[in-house]
């Protein structure tokens, strides 16, 4: 059933009782959806809370056993993006994977190129324009191939700006 919008106004101008008892369904259906949104976003809260802790705290015991760097601060927005988001393109284990896996290797390789590789992390040591030049060209590059390859994944940003600011560049521990 379909009303025009004037006949629809005509109507609800004459019938004030009708007026008032659509503008009270309609709150009704507002606060309805307020407290279904609430209880879905502290199911959501729930939800996530469990699985970030479980994931992290299970790669924080592999980094333990095998003693290496496994837990860097790009897990948190990758974790938070898959439990979130799980649909999202840039959530999918494919871009997941080869977008840090890019991250990762543009990282090294301005370490490289620029000559870093063995520098002391830019958190212990001053930022010298040589790292400027890393980092830049760490993000950039991975940046660039992210999207040539269609593997866009937010958090590899991340990913290799800790590589190229030298937090993590052995490549044993990448």
């Amino acid at each position: 059933l379909r009303i025009p919008k004037a006949a629809f106004q005509t109507i609800l101008s004459q019938r004030r009782g009708l007026h008032g008892r659509l503008s009270q369904i309609g709150h009704g259906h507002v606060r309805a959806n307020a407290t279904r949104t609430a209880r879905l976003a502290r199911m959501w809260a729930l939800f996530m809370f469990i699985n970030g802790f479980i994931s992290i705290a299970i790669l924080c015991a592999l980094a333990k056993l095998f003693h290496t760097p496994f837990i860097f601060p790009t897990l948190g927005a990758v974790a938070f993006l898959v439990f979130f988001s799980p649909v999202a393109p840039s959530a999918s284990p494919r871009n997941a994977l080869c977008g840090n896996a890019i991250g990762l290797a543009c990282g090294l390789g301005a370490l490289w190129v620029t000559g870093l590789q063995h520098a002391a992390p830019a958190i212990v040591a001053d930022l010298s324009w040589t790292r400027i030049l890393a980092v830049a060209l760490s993000l950039s590059t991975t940046a660039a191939l992210m999207i040539l390859l269609d593997v866009p994944h937010p958090p590899a940003a991340g990913t290799t700006l800790v590589v190229g600011l030298g937090v993590v560049s052995k490549p044993e521990y990448l």
